[in-house]
């Protein structure tokens, strides 16, 4: 009698509660993140290159780490028609590693025929992300659990204050 009593105490059902709603918290957040992923690569994505691109070299003028992760990637200079136009990226197109690459060293790159300034060192039309009605309705419901969560949350605080 006094076990079953015990597994159903407030308290018992509160840290069981507990331990369920902190992983659910967990991979709602980690859900959300990968929206923002997604989004970020749609926008982020050289869609000109994509469209008409333009194979070239570039010359590199320095090799940087980038973003917060320290992926390695150079800064790299082309010229077209006569302008010369700056660029980044980890050198995935000519296969080569940026972290061997020094300044002066050819790059492969990729350039939108119709707007040269747009560039990058991916085969762009082969990395070219789905349309964007398709990443919103992912992000959309990569983002669905954590607005359940909040919404839940919020219900349950209005109610507990009514």
């Amino acid at each position: 009698m006094d076990a079953e009593r015990e597994n159903t105490s407030p308290l018992a059902v509160g840290r069981w509660r507990r331990w369920v709603t902190r992983p659910v918290w967990g991979v709602a957040i980690f859900c959300a993140l990968c929206a923002v992923v997604v989004i970020w690569h749609q926008l982020t994505f050289p869609t000109a290159v994509a469209k008409h691109p333009v194979r070239a070299e570039g010359t590199v003028t320095a090799s940087i780490i980038n973003g917060l992760g320290g992926d390695p990637a150079v800064e790299y200079r082309y010229t077209v028609a006569g302008r010369t136009y700056n660029g980044e990226g980890n050198g995935e197109l000519g296969h080569q590693r940026p972290e061997s690459m020094r300044p002066g060293d050819p790059v492969a790159i990729e350039y939108a025929a119709d707007a040269p300034s747009e560039s990058c060192t991916c085969n762009a039309v082969a990395k070219q992300p789905g349309s964007t009605a398709a990443n919103v309705i992912i992000a959309v419901v990569l983002c669905a659990p954590l607005g359940i969560l909040f919404s839940r949350r919020w219900a349950g605080r209005r109610v507990r204050w009514a």
